[in-house]
């Protein structure tokens, strides 16, 4: 009798831990069941050359889609950085793409805004395939990122090696920049991220000229609509952000500038899945022309 107890006992309590797992692993399945996702999706040959697609499901009408370049100083970050934002803006209707690129140093400038270029090029080609429409696609990306999206989004050379063009984004969205401007000095942070751009990007004035984005939104062609957040935590980001919103407009470009109070640099990145923050609510409004 006293050994049937106690197996009984043993037996089910090792049944708590299956079923905990089992209705955790339902949660989670529910949670993304309107949520198509493809990983690791080559867009070049290099491991770093790959691509998430975050889709909704059963919806037969083309879909925006939004590019998301991740962060990390052009050294380090990931696209599983954006899964959060997979599945906010899915659930809002929009396909969301995360991008990886080779990192420095092991590839310096120009290997990251290369990488980003051939991975848009990817998505103007393929996003049909997944529901996306090919003739609605937006490019955002924080810090590092941010600089990415708004480099190709003004130096024509990047997208014109793919017969492509800046304008064919109906807006970029760069999010607290890692820099606008290599050669207007880092003050707060630069411990951090002056090496980085050094080692990146070199320290020679007529290279980090040709690195940054502001050099080209002084050159009066064509551009996308930008629209810019950035923390008033960081004034060198809101100085530079404010003289590149201003070369733009005196380029004929349409731009805005966001400042967000409140926001630490990560919390500006997490904001972009926040329904409740001015960050997400900007980008759905101007994707959805409201």
């Amino acid at each position: 009798m006293l050994k049937t107890y106690i197996l009984t006992i043993v037996t089910f309590i090792a049944v708590i831990p299956a079923t905990a797992h089992a209705w955790g692993d339902r949660a989670k399945e529910s949670k993304w069941a309107n949520t198509l996702i493809k990983t690791d999706i080559a867009y070049g040959n290099d491991d770093l050359q790959k691509l998430d697609i975050y889709a909704p499901r059963g919806q037969k009408a083309l879909k925006p889609v939004l590019i998301f370049v991740h962060g990390g100083g052009w050294q380090r970050g990931d696209k599983k950085m954006a899964k959060d934002h997979g599945k906010f803006y899915a659930d809002q209707g929009i396909i969301l793409v995360s991008v990886n690129y080779r990192l420095a140093p092991k590839d310096l400038h120009p290997a990251q805004a290369i990488d980003t270029a051939a991975a848009v090029k990817w998505v103007y080609d393929h996003i049909s395939d997944y529901g996306g429409d090919k003739n609605n696609i937006y490019i955002s990306g924080h810090s590092a990122g941010a600089h990415l999206v708004g480099l190709i989004g003004t130096d024509n050379k990047y997208l014109a090696t793919h017969n492509l063009s800046p304008t064919m984004f109906k807006a970029v969205f760069p999010n607290d920049t890692g820099s606008f401007d290599f050669n207007d000095p880092i003050e707060k942070g630069a411990r951090i991220v002056q090496p980085k751009i050094d080692e990146t990007f070199g320290t020679d004035p007529v290279g980090l000229a040709e690195a940054s984005p502001i050099t080209y939104a002084r050159s009066n062609k064509s551009f996308p609509h930008f629209v810019m957040f950035v923390t008033a935590e960081r004034p060198d980001a809101v100085r530079q952000t404010k003289a590149f919103d201003d070369a733009l407009k005196g380029s004929g470009a349409q731009s805005e500038m966001h400042v967000i109070d409140g926001n630490s640099h990560r919390e500006m990145n997490l904001a972009m899945s926040d329904p409740n923050s001015p960050i997400s609510k900007k980008i759905l409004e101007v994707i959805w022309g409201q």
